[in-house]
């Protein structure tokens, strides 16, 4: 019982001295900013020290409702990445898409496949696409067909073969 009071007192003066030290950090920081520089007036400090203050304020107290809205988005971008990667020509991205669809069932599979794959995609699509189009504008299909860069392997083609 007394251990217990004990670590509920720590836990209220670790609390306090966070809050402090919140109040304090931003304050800090303007201060050295403005000590180390001498091109900054002191109205620019008066006006950039209450802004860096009340936006640290507002992000740590907001911190749930913050991290939440970030997770919502990321499941978002997610769903929308992986949708994208279903309908792609090329079959590895498809198989990767298909990876990500199984873990979100209740069988999951051991473990999840990496989000940076999705990042991997969002970010080589544009170029896939535009290698592609180049490719069919100047009717050179050699380019995109090599092995190596075939559409099968690498998901150059945004278009469906028909």
């Amino acid at each position: 019982m007394i251990e217990s009071r004990a670590a509920t007192r720590l836990g209220e003066n670790v609390k306090l001295l966070t809050f402090v030290s919140i109040f304090f950090l931003p304050l800090s920081f303007c201060m050295a900013l403005w000590s180390i520089n001498d091109m900054f007036s002191m109205s620019s400090l008066a006006i950039v020290t209450p802004l860096v203050g009340l936006s640290t304020y507002i992000i740590v107290f907001n911190i749930n409702s913050l991290v939440y809205a970030f997770h919502f988005c990321h499941r978002v971008l997610s769903a929308n990445t992986i949708a994208a990667m279903e309908l792609d020509s090329s079959e590895t991205w498809r198989k990767r898409a298909t990876a990500f669809a199984k873990f979100k069932t209740r069988s999951r599979p051991r473990e999840k496949p990496s989000d940076w794959r999705l990042l991997q995609y969002v970010v080589t699509r544009p170029w896939r696409l535009l290698s592609r189009r180049k490719a069919v504008e100047s009717g050179n299909m050699q380019d995109v067909e090599k092995p190596g860069l075939s559409t099968q392997s690498t998901g150059l083609s945004y278009y469906s073969r028909e």
